[in-house]
């Protein structure tokens, strides 16, 4: 998950960091009202669009100034809310089932909604709408934009070599891989990429370490203890030479 403490402090955090812009709509941030209703073609697609992309946070009863209009009959909306992430025939997969990402919180004496999206593993990638891949959605600054027939073909190869029973996705990592084997150029690109939106505000303070964990990047093998870089990592993130040797054995997916 994006930065550290709990999902109320992340997004306490970014309201009071509105001077500076963190309080704003980006690649990492959507705001939604819901005095009606939840928005159930919006979220569910900003919902894929998350999931598709790097994670995100989003916020109902938020509107698109920024304001805080609040949620009225929050419980309900809770409730319809897990209902939708848990209906197969709207969404592929919950990948908001854990504790801690969903929240009820109080900004500006208004209680809203708040959802901290995950990046979804490779093997649950495309997350898709209406059980149609066809349905799918890549977050492009602050809009929710439909996965072109490449991008979709890409995370089907990924999913399938993920699938193929090769190695277990839970937890799993390339043996002798270290931190050492990732590109910093590349990582430091990103940074640069993500610096004007929520989560790399969030993320400004890590080191390399901990937003590689953040991004799924680097992890710990649950059987080993062991840490390294999990399988299906792109190549582009990893040196060459790791890379090229873990592509001939089919482990390392191109992006």
């Amino acid at each position: 998950m994006p930065g550290k403490g709990t999902l109320q402090q992340k997004v306490r955090r970014l309201y009071r960091a509105r001077a500076e812009g963190g309080w704003q709509e980006g690649t990492s941030l959507e705001f939604k009202l819901a005095g009606g209703g939840l928005p159930n073609k919006e979220l569910r697609r900003t919902y894929s669009a998350f999931a598709n992309t790097s994670g995100g946070l989003l916020l109902l009863g938020v509107a698109d100034d920024a304001s805080i209009e609040g949620v009225p009959n929050i419980e309900r909306r809770l409730k319809e809310l897990t209902d939708l992430l848990n209906n197969s025939q709207q969404v592929s997969c919950n990948l908001c089932s854990q504790s801690g990402c969903i929240a009820v919180i109080e900004i500006a004496g208004k209680q809203i909604i708040a959802v901290d999206v995950p990046i979804a593993e490779p093997n649950l990638q495309p997350v898709h709408l209406n059980q149609d891949e066809k349905m799918s959605y890549m977050r492009r600054h602050e809009a929710d934009v439909r996965c072109s027939e490449q991008e979709i073909a890409r995370m089907r190869r990924n999913r399938d070599v993920c699938l193929m029973g090769q190695y277990s996705l839970d937890g799993y990592i390339v043996k002798d891989s270290t931190l050492e084997d990732i590109n910093l150029e590349t990582l430091g690109k990103f940074r640069n990429y993500m610096r004007g939106t929520a989560l790399g505000k969030l993320w400004q303070h890590d080191d390399d370490e901990t937003l590689l964990r953040h991004l799924q990047a680097y992890r710990t093998d649950r059987g080993t203890g062991e840490c390294g870089v999990p399988p299906y990592l792109s190549s582009s993130m990893v040196m060459p030479s790791l890379g090229e040797d873990y592509n001939r054995k089919g482990l390392m997916i191109q992006a």
